[in-house]
């Protein structure tokens, strides 16, 4: 039965990672899978230490599919085994003045891998307080040799530190092992301390290494003069945002004086708030409840009598209801013998009329009659004949039979 061999992973070592490594930073370097990182630091004057770490650094590993750690740990005694390291990051670890330099720069030189392994220097600060030509004076000892940034930086950088903006007053600087075919120049041997019996020791040797070593000089030179203006700039720039800051918080303290102002008056209204409150609640239990419960007793009183009064009424209306359709029969007869009463007396009265209206008839003829038949007054009644005179007569009685039957009848 034969073991598979696993290729061990590409080891990342980040020394001073403190409770932000960069794989948490935004835009920082992630762990890809294949590679391993291992971040070590005291977290002396931290807010939280490497397990809380870890606990992020599990959730952004998961989500590159790397692996890592963060352990606590000394930047001089590292729990690593010699030349393990593929790479070593070190971000503002050197310019802290809290740090042996040197014992770092040995550590380093102890774990990094040769001659593969690579070592990165950061240093953001506005002004960097170590420059690199000092990392470089720790960092050659151990055989390590700067390389052109813009060769290796796109495999080997470690997110936005590589923007160009740090170039001047922050840099990002990568080391490595030179190849062995590749022969050192006098300087880097004098910095080593290797080979120093190859130098140059003629007065033509002397002055190039002199003159060298004065552009040397002149550059850090101007790189210091930079940095005190930048640094004058970045006071300057401090100090104005430190004026704006005590505005803010003058403003700020004042907001707070009328917020206080604003707090004990509401909590005195609440106060008296509170009082009127239980007031109103004795109040209530001592008159509006007994009210109330009166209140109640003569609602149900008013109903009971209410459905008692309904109950009457409607046995009442009963009553009165038959008694009127009583009535309402009496009168209906009553009307009937009336109205045949009145039948009567309208056929009596037509009757009557009819008689009247012949008797006036005979009336009326009569005494037509007897006009015709009357004497002249200025005539002798003997002289009249006797057939007239009889004739007259008959007319006379015959108008006053008429005039007595018309009588009768009114």
């Amino acid at each position: 039965m034969s073991s598979e061999s696993h290729p061990e992973p590409h080891l990342i070592v980040d020394i001073g990672c403190g409770q932000l490594p960069f794989p948490l930073r935004p835009g920082g370097r992630q762990i890809e899978p294949g590679e391993e990182y291992r971040g070590y630091d005291l977290f002396e004057q931290r807010n939280i230490g490497p397990d809380t770490v870890n606990l992020f650094l599990r959730a952004a590993l998961e989500r590159s599919g790397g692996q890592g750690r963060v352990e606590r740990a000394d930047a001089t005694r590292l729990p690593l085994g010699d030349e393990i390291a593929d790479e070593v990051v070190m971000i503002n670890l050197l310019s802290s003045p809290r740090v042996d330099r040197i014992a770092v720069a040995r550590e380093v030189g102890r774990i990094i891998k040769r001659p593969s392994g690579i070592v990165t220097v950061v240093d953001t600060y506005a002004a960097a307080s170590y420059p690199v030509h000092r990392v470089r004076d720790i960092l050659y000892p151990m055989g390590l040799r700067q390389r052109n940034v813009g060769q290796e930086l796109n495999s080997r950088a470690i997110g936005r530190y590589s923007e160009g903006r740090y170039y001047r007053d922050r840099y990002i600087a990568l080391f490595g092992f030179p190849p062995s075919d590749v022969t050192n120049t006098p300087h880097e041997r004098l910095h080593s301390g290797a080979d120093c019996h190859s130098i140059d020791t003629s007065e033509k040797g002397g002055k190039t290494l002199m003159a060298t070593a004065q552009q040397e000089y002149h550059g850090r030179v101007r790189q210091v003069k930079e940095g005190v203006t930048a640094e004058k700039g970045a006071m300057a720039s401090a100090k104005s945002q430190a004026e704006t800051s005590r505005e803010r918080i003058a403003g700020v303290q004042t907001k707070w004086a009328d917020f206080v102002t604003a707090l004990a008056t509401t909590r005195q209204s609440h106060t008296e708030f509170m009082g009127s409150l239980g007031a109103a609640s004795s109040h209530h239990s001592e008159k509006v409840v007994p009210a109330q419960a009166q209140v109640n007793e003569k609602q149900g009183e008013t109903l009971k009598l209410y459905t008692t009064l309904i109950s009457d009424i409607r046995h009442q209306s009963i009553q009165q209801f038959a008694a009127v359709l009583g009535a309402l029969g009496e009168n209906v007869v009553q009307e009937n013998g009336i109205v045949g009463n009145l039948t009567e007396n309208y056929a009596t009265m037509t009757a009557d009329a009819k008689r009247r209206e012949e008797a006036l008839s005979q009336l009326q003829v009569a005494g037509t009659a007897y006009k015709e038949n009357r004497l002249d007054p200025q005539q002798n009644i003997i002289a009249s004949t006797p057939g007239h005179y009889e004739a007259q007569m008959g007319a006379t009685d015959q108008a006053n039979q008429a005039l007595d039957t018309y009588i009768a009848t009114t």
